[in-house]
Formats: structure tokens, C-alpha cells, sequence
């Protein structure tokens, strides 16, 4: 399409040239036509040159262009109207372009003098010809600059949404890849902390347990840098971004098993998962998945004195539910003090659980719920989290049934 365009205009531009030619043969305008079509070259060049050229210099080129053109208007009126000076049909129609081109770009106050100046130009050109001829194509022009800034106008505001919208995908993007980073490495940063602070417990009087822990360590940082070097190939390739956030939980439901296994094995607490017999729609997977993933990790982190954790999925005519507990005890936040029983290791606080679990406290606060809420709301679902009696604490997550055409295999 845009290639007929270019071809259209190109022909225009030649048929107003020869029109112009015809307009002077016979008379003594040869020379203010040649000043004409110089003007017409500078503009064309500037409109095919336009995305190369930076905003403030095309503006620039504009406005020198419009004063040029006044300028040739006021010495052909003042010594070549009636003795053949001519009207500039192809110099007004490159001036045309180019102001309409000019208006798409207005982007700050200043720009206004210049395509007010370029438009009276282009009002003023036909003042060249004689008097009953100029007041009728001096109209005409006016009717042709309206409809050229109008164009440019809706233009411009079709960029302007444009750009919000691309904006506001690249928002969403950078909010989807910190959420995934959040999901992702600090699960298994936490992961290594909790099984480190195990390992330092039980170094002298419970070897083997230290053995475990730093075999878990392992596998967890193995994990994390896999993890990392997916998000950096993600970064590095703008057409996998939108990879980052859709990676769908296709095995399931062996990636929230092995999510469960992993946690019962780092922190030594008795974890169950409860799933139901139903099919869990494609669309929710990964949701389900990053929930549990998240309420675990705050299990690691803030649940002083656990002993077990509870995933529970129930399904009811389409509708999801998630909960997670544990019956643990909040952890003191930052700068309260160290309760009772908890150990210290590298400047670390530390509360040994009542089994073999350890859980890690005085941690400071993250983007957590605030991402559950995120997945949640893009659903159309909720979260909810606070303590349980009498002691404890659940988050819970509630997510419709999918939209028809979401649930996709």
C-alpha cells in the first residue's frame, strides 16, 4: 500500500510540474520557476528524508522553507504579477507534504510557529497571479491547508496512542520479568539460606543433616543460576519477552510436586499436597504454581516454629481455590529483638523449627503478595491471606473459571 502511495504522490509531483512549465512558456518566468522548483526540491527532500532527520532540524528546514517561499511571494508580487511570474504548483504541493509531515511531528510549543508560518506560505503563494485569479486559489489553498493539518493531526494522535500502548506493554513487561525474577530466584535464594542455616545448626552434633543440607544447596543453586540464565536470555531477546511470563506449567501437576518435594527436603517440615481429580484448565497452571511457590517461600521465611505445611487445590464447577498453611508463629520483624531459642550464624538470625526445619527470620519484606495479587487480578481471582486460630497462618487464593478460549492445552 504504502508503495502505490509513493507512486501516487510521485506522479502528482510531476503532473504539477509540467503544469507549472506550461504556466510560464512564452514568458519572462523562467528564472522565478527555476527559484520555485528549487524550493520544491528542498521540500521533497526533507518529507523522503524525514526519518532520518531529528525533529528539531526538520523543524528547522520547515521554517526556513516557509520564510524563503513568503519572501519569493513578495518580490513576484511587488515586480513579476502580470509579466508571467508563476504560482509555484509544484513548490506549494512538496510545501504541502511537508507541513503535513511537520504537523505529525508537532511535539512542543515552538513547533506551532512553524507550521503556522509553512501554512500561511502556502495561503499566501497564489498571491503571485493576478488579483481576480489569487483571491480564488488563495481560498482553495485554505481549504487544502485545513485538510492537510487535520490529516496530520489525527496522525499524530494515532502515534500518540501508539507509543502509550507500546509504553504501557513494556511496563507490563518489566513488571512481569521483576515479578518472575521475584518468583523465581528469590524462591531459591531463600531455599539456600534456610538449608545454609541448617547446615551451620547441625554441623557438630548432627553431621549427616549438614551433609543433606549442603547437597541441597547445591541443587537449589543449580536451579537459581538455570533460572537466571533463562530471564538474561529472555532480556537479551526482544522477541522472546513476552516468553518470560508464559512459560506454562505443562507438567503438570509434576512441577508443583516436585515445588512441594523440594520444600519438604530444604526445611525439614512435613508438607502435604492435596490436588483435585478434575482437570485444572491450562490458563490457571502457572498461577497455581506461582502462588504455592510464593506462600512456601513465606513459610521459609516469616513461619518460627513450623512443623508442617499444607497445599490444598480444590476445584468447584470451575472454580479454583488455593490455600497454603502452615502452624507456625510470625516472625519479629526487623529490629525487635531475637526470640527465645533462636540461634545466630554470620550475622544471620535464625529459629531451628521443632523437627528438623529451619526457618528463616528477620528477613526484610518483598513484592510477595503484591505479585500474588497481580496474577490473581489478571484471572479475575483474589487473594487473601492472615492468621489462623489458634495459631498459624493461610494465604488463599480464588481463581473463576477460565473465559472461553483461555483454557488452552
Amino acid at each position: 500500500m504504502s508503495r502505490v502511495v509513493t507512486l501516487g504522490v510521485a506522479m502528482l509531483l510531476v503532473l504539477v510540474a509540467l503544469l507549472d512549465v506550461v504556466s510560464v512558456s512564452g514568458t519572462a518566468g523562467g528564472g522565478w520557476l527555476a527559484l520555485s522548483f528549487g524550493l520544491a526540491a528542498v521540500s521533497v527532500s526533507a518529507v523522503l528524508g524525514r526519518r532520518r532527520l531529528p525533529p528539531d532540524r526538520l523543524m528547522h528546514v520547515g521554517l526556513a522553507l516557509a520564510a524563503a517561499s513568503l519572501g519569493l511571494t513578495v518580490v513576484i508580487r511587488t515586480t513579476a504579477v502580470g509579466a508571467g511570474g508563476p504560482y509555484g504548483l509544484l513548490e506549494t504541493t512538496a510545501m504541502a507534504l511537508l507541513l503535513g509531515v511537520l504537523t505529525r511531528r508537532w511535539a512542543r510549543p515552538r513547533d506551532t510557529a512553524t507550521v503556522l508560518v509553512l501554512a500561511a506560505a502556502l495561503i499566501l503563494a497564489p498571491w503571485r497571479l493576478p488579483d481576480d485569479d489569487a483571491a480564488v486559489f488563495s481560498l482553495l489553498a485554505t481549504l487544502v491547508v485545513a485538510a492537510v493539518v487535520a490529516v496530520g493531526l489525527l496522525r499524530r494522535a494515532d502515534d500518540l496512542r501508539a507509543a502509550q500502548a507500546l509504553l504501557g506493554v513494556r511496563n507490563d513487561e518489566r513488571r512481569d520479568i521483576a515479578r518472575d525474577l521475584h518468583d523465581e530466584v528469590a524462591h531459591h535464594v531463600t531455599g539456600i539460606i534456610v538449608a545454609a542455616q541448617a547446615a551451620a545448626l547441625a554441623v557438630d552434633t548432627q553431621p549427616e543433616l549438614a551433609r543433606q543440607a549442603l547437597v541441597s544447596i547445591e541443587r537449589t543453586g543449580i536451579d537459581a543460576l538455570e533460572s537466571m540464565r533463562y530471564l538474561v536470555s529472555v532480556l537479551r531477546t526482544p522477541d522472546r519477552q513476552h516468553q518470560a511470563t508464559t512459560r506454562q506449567a505443562t507438567r503438570w501437576p509434576d512441577d508443583l510436586q516436585q515445588l512441594v518435594e523440594r520444600f519438604a527436603d530444604t526445611t525439614g517440615l512435613a508438607t502435604t499436597l492435596t490436588l483435585p481429580a478434575g482437570h485444572i484448565p491450562a490458563a490457571h497452571r502457572q498461577a497455581v504454581l506461582r502462588v504455592a511457590q510464593e506462600a512456601l517461600t513465606n513459610v521459609r521465611r516469616h513461619a518460627v516454629g513450623a512443623t508442617r505445611a499444607d497445599v490444598v487445590l480444590t476445584q468447584d464447577r470451575g472454580a479454583l481455590r488455593l490455600s497454603v498453611t502452615d502452624d507456625g508463629n510470625p516472625a519479629p520483624r526487623a529490629g525487635t529483638g531475637t526470640r527465645a531459642g533462636t540461634g545466630t550464624h554470620a550475622g544471620i538470625r535464625v529459629a531451628p523449627g521443632t523437627g528438623a526445619g529451619t526457618v528463616l527470620v528477620g528477613a526484610g519484606g518483598g513484592f510477595g503478595l503484591v505479585g500474588l495479587r497481580e496474577r490473581a487480578a489478571a484471572l479475575g481471582g483474589s487473594v487473601s491471606a492472615g492468621r489462623r486460630e489458634p495459631h498459624g497462618w493461610q494465604v488463599e487464593v480464588t481463581l473463576p473459571p477460565p473465559r472461553p478460549g483461555d483454557d488452552t492445552r
